[in-house]
């Protein structure tokens, strides 16, 4: 969620998937931003979701997202991408090691 009348109309390309990403990609251009150290919400993934796909799915999913999303060329899609989903893992790591 954004303040629309603040941050103007946020339009993305037509993605299957990251479209939530693509979006906060674009409104982070557009206006400052704050990181929140507290948990505002959480995520889930169940087995069967659009969300648990083979590997090859989520690079090609987070590939599209520089690609098409933000017309970057190919090799720094791919490199983007790349370090996207390792930082990811990072992230995830360390949240999972923080609730345990």
């Amino acid at each position: 969620m954004y303040h629309a009348p603040t941050v103007g109309l946020v339009q993305i390309a037509d993605l299957k998937k990251n479209n939530d990403y693509a979006i906060w990609l674009k409104v982070v251009k557009k206006c400052d931003f704050y990181a929140f150290d507290d948990v505002l919400s959480k995520y889930r993934v169940r087995k069967k979701s659009i969300s648990h796909d083979s590997f090859k799915k989520l690079v090609k999913s987070h590939y599209d997202l520089f690609r098409i999303g933000e017309s970057k060329n190919v090799f720094l899609s791919f490199v983007l991408a790349a370090l996207n989903m390792f930082f990811g893992s990072v992230k995830k790591i360390k949240y999972v090691k923080k609730m345990t």
